[in-house]
């Protein structure tokens, strides 16, 4: 039995897009695996749900004319103003074959190197490149920042923690995070706050914004 969170969708027709966001539905395609593209329209809230739980790393399964297609969330389209969803385009993927996934870190701790020596938390890279069966893929990957005690010490993703099914596609020695010394004369506006973690969006600095 699938585990994957699900939204029920609707054909519609071109040129119908205006008022299905006024009844709080996102026109959407469904393309991937050699087949016709599907014109769709789901429910926003269905949506939100279903992203903030799979966002695009992991699956969700579309209901549609009696089947369930398994996808992966592509491109989502944003209001300039709002910021809502205004399109999604959504990728069918085949169980069978493996699949290549943008995984976002999380990062937990509060590092030494800042807390006590007032250093600057860089995040050299957020996300990292896998690829495996779409039943082993991950929603996130968590980074201790702990280690980093002085600012010599790094975070590779070498010190990341994955399944073993799970192959990596950057490499090992990918520096995740350091902390640099602070500057001098510099302002506290400077500083990269760290330990805080936001509620997770829709609309983050990878979805694209349409007029």
């Amino acid at each position: 039995m699938s585990t994957h969170p699900l939204i029920a969708a609707e054909t519609y027709e071109q040129g119908t897009a205006k008022a299905l966001r006024l009844e709080r539905r996102i026109p959407s395609v469904i393309y991937g695996q050699g087949k016709e593209t599907k014109n769709i329209a789901i429910d926003v809230q269905d949506f939100r749900r279903a992203y903030r739980v799979a966002g695009k790393a992991t699956l969700i399964d579309i209901e549609y004319a009696g089947k369930k297609i398994p996808v992966l969330t592509h491109i989502i389209d944003l209001h300039p103003i709002s910021g809502e969803p205004i399109h999604v385009d959504f990728h069918a993927v085949d169980v069978n074959k493996e699949v290549h996934a943008v995984v976002p870190i999380k990062t937990k701790g509060t590092p030494d190197a800042v807390k006590l020596l007032a250093g600057i938390l860089m995040i050299q890279h957020d996300t990292i490149n896998i690829k495996c069966l779409p039943k082993y893929l991950i929603s996130s990957v968590e980074a201790d920042l702990t280690p980093l005690k002085t600012f010599h010490d790094t975070v590779s993703l070498s010190d990341l923690t994955f399944p073993e099914n799970i192959t990596l596609l950057d490499p090992e020695n990918m520096i995740i995070a350091s902390v640099s010394a602070p500057r001098v004369g510099g302002d506290d506006a400077d500083t990269v706050a760290e330990g805080e973690e936001g509620e997770e969006k829709i609309a983050e600095g990878e979805e694209k914004t349409s007029e």
